[in-house]
């Protein structure tokens, strides 16, 4: 019978190099202290090769967080698209209300007309139905409101009884800010912007340098592997060895498979970045144009409503007075415009 005593530790380090470094201590053995050395010199040699997979993780981990920035803002995106439709949902409200009152009083008007024999009653059929169509109308304004309201409260993740008002002030401030913006604006400084800050073109630089790390991983492996090999054994049988070991695998097709498709790969990031970047410059283009191109519209618009507005007055004048060219069609007609011509600068 053979019976071998040892306790001792074993301890391994891997350096940037590559290094690998393996120290046995047996304090029972016949050799207490054990050393051997593997030095690289072509596959696995060099911080390029070995650190790759640390830097791959550190790569995918700013993705993550990348990740948790484009939602971040996209919820705050969603949630200013919302705020911006409550106003527009109240200001449709407004106008609908302001359209009622003008209608009531012209219904009052009339009457008044009716009764002082100054017009025939059936008139007043015509203007109650326009009184009725203004009341939907304002029903419909406020359901509306109700709706923006509520799909803002489940955007912030209430449940809470709240109703939001914009006031008229806030909303000015808003848009003069926002014109105020507008006016420096130029696509290139826009399109620089972008691609500093921009979490989705920002992963895509990081999808790149990951393809690239890659490729570098797959272009290693089909080097030969030759180390530097070196064994120390210290004690009553000491001994040491030294040499160089060649390794190579041959007809192995997994190998160029695997460069290959990194090679692929790499490319193809290559390809989808030039094409992120042509699509940010075009969407950056489209949409500045299509921001100037409103501001023209809403100008517009507002001289089209200011026109609609005079042009009631003066046709509502012409009929309370009962001269030609103020019949009640017409008023009724005018009062529809200035409705419209308002919904459409509050679009704009």
């Amino acid at each position: 019978a053979t019976l071998t005593q040892s306790a001792g530790i074993l301890g391994e380090v891997t350096t940037r190099q590559g290094t690998q470094i393996g120290l046995t201590l047996d304090a029972l053995g016949d050799t207490p202290i054990g050393l051997r050395l593997t030095q690289p010199l072509l596959r696995g040699a060099g911080t390029a090769v070995n650190e790759a997979p640390v830097e791959i993780a550190r790569l995918q981990e700013s993705q993550n967080f990348l990740g948790l920035q484009q939602t971040l803002i996209e919820t705050v995106s969603t949630t200013v698209t919302q705020y911006t439709s409550l106003i527009r949902a109240q200001a449709a409200v407004e106008i609908q209300s302001q359209a009622l009152a003008r209608r009531q009083q012209q219904l009052e008007i009339l009457t008044a007309l009716v009764a002082a024999g100054r017009r025939a009653a059936v008139e007043l059929t015509d203007t109650r139905r326009s009184v009725a169509n203004a009341e939907r109308d304002l029903l419909v304004a406020q359901t509306g409101l109700e709706a923006a309201n509520t799909a803002l409260l489940d955007q912030l993740g209430t449940d809470q009884n709240l109703l939001f008002v914009a006031a008229a002030d806030t909303i000015r401030d808003l848009f003069a800010a926002a014109v105020a913006r507008v006016e420096p604006y130029e696509v290139e400084t826009l399109v620089a912007i972008a691609y500093q800050q921009r979490p989705d073109y920002r992963q895509r630089l990081l999808d790149q340098d990951v393809a690239q790390l890659n490729l570098a991983i797959a272009a290693d492996d089909l080097r030969w592997q030759l180390n530097l090999e070196g064994d120390a054994d210290l004690g009553d049988a000491s001994s040491t060895t030294l040499g160089l070991v060649a390794r190579r695998t041959f007809d192995d097709p997994a190998l160029e498979t695997a460069r290959v498709r990194r090679e692929v790969e790499t490319a193809q990031q290559a390809n989808r970045l030039s094409q992120q970047r042509i699509a940010i410059r075009n969407e950056i283009t489209n949409r500045l144009n299509t921001v100037r191109t409103n501001l023209v519209r809403v100008d517009a618009a507002r001289r089209a409503t200011e026109n609609a507005r005079l042009q009631l007055e003066a046709t509502r004048e012409l009929f309370e007075r009962g001269r030609s060219g103020g019949n009640l069609f017409q008023v009724i007609s005018q009062e529809e415009n200035l409705v419209t011509a308002q919904s459409q600068e509050l679009q704009a």
